[in-house]
């Protein structure tokens, strides 16, 4: 059954790369001249060298046809190309033919110290393309800043001699990926899929990259191309379960990491991250009970001492948390997150004063700690100083730019009432994420309020005609209805917001305003009725209730 399923990935990918130059086919001749088996082995080495799932493929099937294929130098061949299948697309090998390495092989060291995270030396007399290519592979089994800069090394040198192989912007992608240079490892990752789609652990390493630098949605896009090839992926299921949750979407999360749990089996980074879900969940006992598990498998690092220190607040253990993540940061000092997370352990225990001190502190020590700006901006809102907020809010800006920070000056802006602002962060946030609904509602008030009143009805209208959700939907025609400036269409559009959801306060305190406008005070009694039925404490509702009452008498 995994033959099978290995032999239509295969397939599947071989017939998804069109987009990549067609590549001749090794030849199926009987000419057995030695010219003729010079060409053949030139060709299969070719094969090899770009080192794609489909010239591998491509370089055993020949191999197969061909009485070179039956060679001691054949042999050779067919056992590098499954030990390159296995190395760097091991989904794919598990069909392949077991080959015997033949004695005095050439790469079976090279092989051999690789899998061990070393970077082999090649005698000057063996020096070829392959034996440059696959030293580099080491890259993938370290992280030694030594051995790394051997295989750069190497990898430029290839580079230089032959553009066709995947390997070297791939493996430099992987190099630049431990090296934290997020921009430079997707440049180079673009670089082999653009020499070949096929190279799939490129997307998959573009999409590590782009969680890095803030584009998880980006990510997702690339990760559904191979939703059908890689469904049985292990790492790749882990991927799109990061994917969701760095959006928020903690169940399509939790049921992609379940998959990938399922076929690595308590492997302790797939278990991290479903700690990570569940406490984002709120499922904060269950997060608890697998970290320990996640605790016993793998050393201690930050995502778990701060993992555990979020259980301790989530916990209303807040004393609790407070030492232990005293405790934490004489370890991890640098840590943004958890220093911030200390801070809001102090304002959860309500040491106010002493909060404020420590985040001001690190603020003055470390300006750009974006952590401590976002708790002092949310203490200042709770406090009702949206002076001070803004202040903050100002300072966090100057540093970041994330959807989160432009989030947050949108909403604090809508509260000042100062719309162009509110319209200049919402916009970007719009073209951002279309498809938030809070944002794009907030996008249109905004329009509203600044006076691009048409604008504002064409996104209206547009946004109701993609909507599905009806509170959504009841909020839009509300909004479309104080667009709206003659009244049968407000009327219209304030009948159809409540038809999506009765309990819209607005709507019914809107459409009584209107009626008592019309001087037809029963049906305004009847509307601000309604509101003041579901909310006799909202003081406005109150107030409209008293004064149309004494209309309608």
């Amino acid at each position: 059954m995994k033959k099978t399923a290995t032999a239509l990935v295969l397939a599947i990918l071989i017939s998804a790369c069109a987009t990549a130059p067609p590549a001749e086919e090794p030849p199926e001749s009987s000419d057995t001249s030695p010219q003729a088996e010079t060409r053949f082995s030139d060709e299969i080495l070719r094969e090899i060298g770009i080192c794609s799932p489909r010239s591998l493929k491509r370089a055993l099937d020949g191999l197969g046809v061909n009485e070179v294929g039956t060679s001691e130098e054949g042999l050779e061949l067919r056992h590098l190309t499954v030990a390159l299948f296995q190395i760097l697309y091991p989904e794919l090998s598990s069909g392949l033919p077991s080959v015997p390495m033949p004695p005095g092989s050439l790469y079976a060291p090279l092989l051999e110290t690789v899998r061990k995270g070393q970077f082999p030396q090649v005698r000057q007399e063996d020096v070829s393309f392959l034996t440059l290519i696959i030293p580099p592979l080491s890259s993938l089994f370290t992280s030694d800043p030594v051995v790394l800069e051997q295989c750069e090394e190497n990898l430029l040198q290839a580079e230089s001699l032959d553009t066709r192989s995947v390997l070297p912007p791939y493996l430099l992608g992987i190099i630049r990926e431990k090296q934290k240079l997020w921009d430079k490892a997707q440049e180079y990752y673009t670089k082999a899929l653009e020499r070949d789609s096929s190279c799939y652990p490129a997307d998959l390493g573009w999409a590590r990259a782009a969680f890095q630098t803030g584009e998880p949605a980006e990510a997702e896009k690339r990760l559904e191309t191979w939703s059908e090839e890689l469904a049985e992926n292990a790492e790749y299921l882990y991927l799109r379960s990061q994917a969701c949750f760095l959006q928020g979407r903690y169940t399509e999360a939790l049921d992609f990491i379940t998959e990938a749990l399922r076929i690595r089996i308590e492997h302790p980074p797939y278990l991290l991250l479903r700690v990570k879900i569940l406490e984002a969940q709120g499922n904060v006992e269950q997060a608890r009970r697998i970290l320990l598990i996640v605790e016993k498998k793998m050393p201690e690092n930050e995502d778990i001492v701060y993992l555990k220190g979020r259980i301790l607040f989530k916990q209303e253990q807040y004393d609790e948390a407070a030492i232990f993540l005293e405790g934490a940061l004489k370890k991890y000092g640098t840590s943004d997150r958890l220093s911030g997370l200390y801070g809001e352990v102090l304002i959860a225990a309500g040491k106010y004063e002493e909060a404020r001190r420590y985040l001001e502190a690190k603020l003055e020590n470390t300006p750009e700690h974006v952590p401590s700006l976002r708790i002092l901006i949310r203490d200042s809102l709770d406090r009702g100083n949206l002076e001070k907020a803004e202040e903050y809010t100002v300072r966090l800006l100057r540093l970041d730019e994330s959807n989160d920070t432009l989030r947050t000056a949108a909403e604090l802006y809508r509260l000042l009432e100062n719309w162009e602002k509110t319209l200049e962060y919402s916009e970007i946030l719009h073209n951002r994420q279309p498809e938030d609904r809070r944002i794009r509602i907030l996008y249109i008030e905004s329009l509203l309020e600044t006076g691009q009143r048409v604008m504002a009805e064409e996104e209206c209208l547009k946004a109701l005609a993609e909507e599905t959700d009806s509170t959504t939907r009841s909020t839009l025609f509300y909004i479309l209805s104080r667009i709206l400036t003659d009244t049968p269409r407000r009327l219209d559009a304030l009948r159809s917001a409540l038809l999506e959801n009765l309990h819209n306060l607005d709507a019914l305190s809107a459409l009584a305003d209107l009626y008592v406008e019309l001087e037809d005070y029963r049906k305004a009694f009847r509307y601000i009725n309604q509101a003041y039925m579901l909310n006799p404490n909202d003081p406005d509702i109150r107030s409209s209730y008293r004064k149309i009452e004494e209309l309608a008498r």
